[in-house]
């Protein structure tokens, strides 16, 4: 197909560096990051401990990675606890009460 022998379909990623002591050495979190989307494909295996190995490796060297980041459920007002709502309706109604100011001019 065209791929350089020794390496994961379609990357430059060696098979080699699917590897714990690879990923444990390795300082690169581009390079972790290819790794670690090889590995979530299964194609060259289904390996859930080299994952979450990769994905504590990637939190080391790159937190904000977005390969990190997981699904939640959106949150409604109930969903939060009293203070914080309380807080989020007090900066709405500073809001709106800003809005309003800004259109009254407008409106005439």
């Amino acid at each position: 197909l065209g791929y350089p022998l020794g390496t994961v379909n379609g990357t430059d990623i060696p098979v080699e560096h699917l590897d714990f002591e690879y990923i444990k050495a390795c300082k690169n979190a581009k390079e972790i990051e290819s790794i670690l989307q090889i590995l979530r494909t299964n194609v060259e295996g289904h390996y859930p401990e080299l994952i979450k190995a990769t994905e504590e490796r990637l939190q080391q060297l790159n937190p904000k990675s977005k390969l990190l980041w997981k699904d939640q459920k959106v949150k409604s007002l109930s969903d939060l606890p009293m203070d914080q709502q309380r807080e989020l309706l007090g900066e709405l109604e500073d809001w709106s009460c800003q809005f309003q100011q800004k259109q009254a001019p407008l409106s005439h």
